[in-house]
């Protein structure tokens, strides 16, 4: 499965408490994330805010998550 598949999947399948589970080893950037996440979502509803939260992140953030989806997301 390509990374573009994997965002898909997971844009319509994600966790509430998914920023817990791939930034977990930082809880503050986790708790920071999640906030973000949740202030778009009230900005954007269900079908905008992954990738608006995708957009705001940092460089960093970006290679974290892509990173997480390549290799540990598996679509379910």
């Amino acid at each position: 499965m390509n990374i573009l598949d994997k965002f898909t999947l997971f844009a319509f399948n994600y966790t509430p408490i998914f920023c817990l589970k791939i930034w977990g080893e930082n809880p503050w950037m986790a708790n920071h994330l999640n906030e973000k996440f949740n202030e778009l979502y009230d900005r954007h509803g269900a079908s905008g805010v992954m990738v608006a939260f995708y957009r705001s992140l940092d460089v960093e953030n970006r290679k974290i998550f892509e990173n997480y989806l390549i290799n540990e997301y598996n679509g379910k």
